[in-house]
């Protein structure tokens, strides 16, 4: 996915190819609304807005060869759900991961929205630790909360606090990234 020569456009057109071979090779459908969710029948498994038929995924692990199919045959009903269950939860876990993973930042994930610039350490002093919760942690808060516990989220906030007593405390601090922002006269990332 990493390259010199790979062009980050690309990226998204890989990563997008990777989830509808996932889908396609398991039987995932989606992403689906709620209201086509109910109405997708019984013998399913769901997860978020994808779902996928128990004979997707039967059809799916018979097909992987003589071993899957025969260890298949030993369980008993209880083993054989939880199989399906787990085999196809995980594959739609995979397929939203994917489909999730932002390659560039463009109009169509989001990027538009809320457009917040990388921030340079004088520019981050001067924003309240309030500001930067509305700004930066709750417009992206589903997206933290995939990767990161609620007390590693919080703890965003509290070195943010933390580093703007500090400027406010230390005057040598206060002074280099004062001085920075003069000397090299950048005013933002933008403009770098």
């Amino acid at each position: 996915m990493q390259s010199p020569s790979l062009i980050i456009s690309v990226q998204a057109t890989l990563l997008d190819n990777l989830a509808t071979e996932i889908a396609t090779m398991v039987g995932i459908r989606g992403p689906v609304s709620e209201e086509e969710l109910v109405n997708a029948g019984e013998f399913i498994i769901k997860f978020e807005s994808w779902y996928v038929k128990f004979a997707d995924i039967l059809q799916f692990l018979e097909g992987i060869g003589m071993h899957v199919r025969h260890t298949l045959q030993t369980l008993d009903d209880d083993g054989y759900q939880e199989i399906l269950d787990s085999v196809g939860t995980l594959a739609m876990k995979i397929v939203e991961g994917v489909v999730n993973i932002q390659a560039e930042r463009n109009a169509r994930n989001g990027a538009s929205d809320n457009e917040l610039s990388c921030v340079l350490p004088h520019e981050l002093v001067k924003l309240s630790t309030g500001m930067l919760g509305k700004m930066v942690i709750d417009p992206h808060l589903k997206h933290l909360k995939h990767f990161w516990d609620e007390k590693t989220i919080a703890e965003i906030e509290n070195e943010h606090f933390q580093l703007c007593l500090a400027y406010k405390r230390e005057p040598a601090l206060k002074s280099a990234l004062d001085e920075y922002a003069v000397q090299v006269n950048i005013p933002s990332f933008e403009n770098a």
